[in-house]
């Protein structure tokens, strides 16, 4: 599946999330995903691109670039950095999640007098969640399937 799909239900997530007044914290919950997909992509990206280039006509940036992964440290790093945002992700989430059930009677009851769209906000809280799970499920497929690259395997 393409990168862009997963960055289409990641958007998708964070905007569901933030109309449905129950998902607040969700909402934001849901930018780590989309930024951990962008981080990965975008140095995935600049290092095949950098190796694309024949080594003598490299500048100083695209031979660091190149060079990403190439040491053990940097794949440590860049292993550990990605796991931790995904573990603390996953515990943010979780912790978001018990929390909004916690508060959903008084919720409810401060959406009902204030909110336009207080019908709706349920069915896009449940549509959120899904959502959530849905984007954390596919930012960690995507992990999986890069676990070959340069990058982590030097």
């Amino acid at each position: 599946m393409k990168v862009k799909y997963f960055f289409a239900v990641c958007l998708l997530s964070v905007m569901i999330n933030f109309l449905s007044i129950y998902n607040v914290f969700m909402g934001i919950a849901s930018i780590f995903p989309l930024l951990i997909l962008f981080n990965i992509n975008l140095f995935v990206t600049l290092v095949d691109n950098a190796n694309a280039i024949p080594e003598e006509k490299r500048h100083f940036f695209q031979r660091n670039m190149a060079h990403i992964g190439k040491e053990k440290s940097s794949r440590i790093m860049t292993t550990f950095g990605l796991v931790t945002g995904l573990v603390l992700t996953y515990l943010g989430g979780a912790l978001f999640t018990y929390m909004t059930l916690q508060q959903r009677s008084s919720l409810h009851e401060f959406i009902v007098e204030h909110v336009l769209w207080g019908r709706f906000t349920y069915i896009l809280s449940l549509t959120g969640f899904g959502l959530f799970i849905l984007s954390l499920l596919l930012v960690t497929a995507n992990m999986v399937s890069l676990r070959k690259h340069q990058i982590f395997q030097g």
